[in-house]
C-alpha cells in the first residue's frame, strides 16, 4: 500500500507541475497580447486577479498534496 501511495503522490506532483507550466504559458501569451494591443492603442484589461487566484489555488494544491503525503506515508 505504501508503494501505491508514493506513486499517487508523485503523479499528483507531476499534475500540479503541469498545471503550473500551463499557467505560465497562458500568462506569457496574455502579456504578449497586451503588448501588441498597447502598440495599436487598444486596451486589454489585466488578468492579474484571475492569474493570482489560480496561482494561490496551485500553491494550496501543493500544500494539500504534501500534507496528505506526509500524513499517509508516516504511519
Amino acid at each position: 500500500m505504501r508503494t501505491a501511495m508514493w506513486v499517487l503522490v508523485v503523479f499528483g506532483a507531476f499534475d500540479l507541475l503541469a498545471c503550473a507550466a500551463l499557467l505560465a504559458v497562458a500568462w506569457a501569451e496574455h502579456r504578449r497580447v497586451r503588448r501588441e494591443a498597447a502598440v495599436t492603442g487598444e486596451v486589454v484589461p489585466s488578468a492579474a486577479g484571475q492569474f493570482g487566484c489560480l496561482a494561490a489555488l496551485g500553491l494550496a494544491g501543493f500544500a494539500l498534496l504534501y500534507g496528505a503525503a506526509w500524513l499517509l506515508l508516516t504511519e
